[in-house]
């Protein structure tokens, strides 16, 4: 068995291993008493094993707050790797990820995350049962995109848009998979695209195939909008670009896209609505959860319709309580953790 250290924070459970070529594995464990926990797997190029730590916390509570919300029975749970590791070293680091994932014997379950390639999750397949099949690793970004465009319904419709969103103008940071996936979607659907990304290859093909305006990466947050999507990394809406938005509403699929919870009051008070990450993207943790419990296709759908009912209600809780939908959200999470632990 890998060397473990094991240490809690408030609400999360730690534990550090030292792997091979240098690399540390950190697992995140968010308070749960249910028996499994859903966690995504991410590997990154963090300077010190504490940064790796506190993204694995911010990780697993992110995660646990969307299993609240979409009213899944299972905890939420990181397993952030700190490595360079390539070529055969990567090998090895991916057969040692599924050692961890044995050593918590059901209590981890992890899919594929930032910076994790299929072929990664396909050796940790090979070597353990708890990771997400295959076939639901495919279809999470698609199911991601379409939790996205319920929510981004909802905010239309409360600003007197297109409920269906055809001529709505929206601005796509990041074409990954599921930015990608939503971009398609939303240009099926009649919406007018802006879009940024770091591969000049993805751009292009969003410009040829969906008639996409591409903005530069600088400049995104300045571009004129109704709906900003934010689908790459976390914490990016922060206090200087906020005052730089020119949207109405900021929707995405990223994890985390508040610097800091105070960002929700400057959005507000500038007249931004913003849709709570954690309730928006769940669609992908729902597929994940699928994948454990045999879930088909329309039962998915329907559960990511919900979605946009939840936000439907946090959005009108809001205006009763003169809060933001973040605060509204944030603490329906935690009274459905807490009556969980009770």
């Amino acid at each position: 068995m890998l060397p473990r250290k094991l240490y809690n924070t408030e609400d999360t459970q730690v534990s550090v291993f030292e792997l091979s070529s240098n690399s540390t594995a950190v697992v995140g464990i968010f308070r749960t008493k249910h028996t499994s926990a859903l966690g995504a797997c991410r590997i990154g190029n963090y300077e010190t094993s504490d940064l790796a730590v506190t993204e694995a916390v911010k990780l697993a509570k992110a995660l646990a707050y969307k299993c609240a919300v979409a009213g899944l029975p299972c905890g939420g749970a990181s397993l952030v790797l700190a490595s360079k590791a390539s070529g055969d070293d990567r090998l090895v680091l991916f057969k040692e990820v599924s050692q961890i994932l044995n050593s918590f014997n059901g209590k981890l379950i992890v899919a594929g995350d930032i910076g994790t390639t299929p072929a990664d999750m396909k050796t940790v397949r090979s070597n353990s049962p708890w990771v997400v099949s295959e076939s639901h690793a495919l279809d999470r970004s698609a199911n991601t995109a379409a939790g996205v465009i319920a929510g981004m319904k909802v905010a239309a419709r409360r600003f007197h848009l297109n409920p269906e969103l055809r001529g709505v103008t929206v601005a796509v940071q990041g074409l990954g998979t599921v930015g990608y996936r939503l971009v398609a979607r939303l240009h099926a659907m009649g919406a007018k695209l802006k879009v940024t990304a770091l591969t000049r290859q993805s751009l292009e093909k969003a410009a040829t195939d969906f008639g996409a305006e591409v903005i530069p990466n600088s400049e995104i947050y300045r571009a004129e909008c109704d709906i900003f999507s934010p689908c790459a990394l976390g914490g990016i809406i922060n206090p200087a670009n906020i005052d730089l938005l020119r949207c109405k509403v900021v929707a995405g699929s990223a994890n985390a896209q508040l610097a800091d919870p105070d960002c929700a009051n400057l959005l507000a008070t500038k007249g931004i609505l913003y849709l709570p990450d954690f309730v928006l993207n769940a669609g992908g943790l729902i597929t994940a959860y699928s994948g454990l419990t045999g879930l088909e296709q329309p039962e998915i759908d329907s559960k990511i319709a919900a979605l946009g009912d939840t936000i439907e209600d946090i959005l009108h809780l809001a205006e009763l309580d003169k809060a933001t939908p973040y605060r509204v959200a944030t603490v329906l999470a935690e009274r459905r953790l807490a009556h969980e632990h009770r």
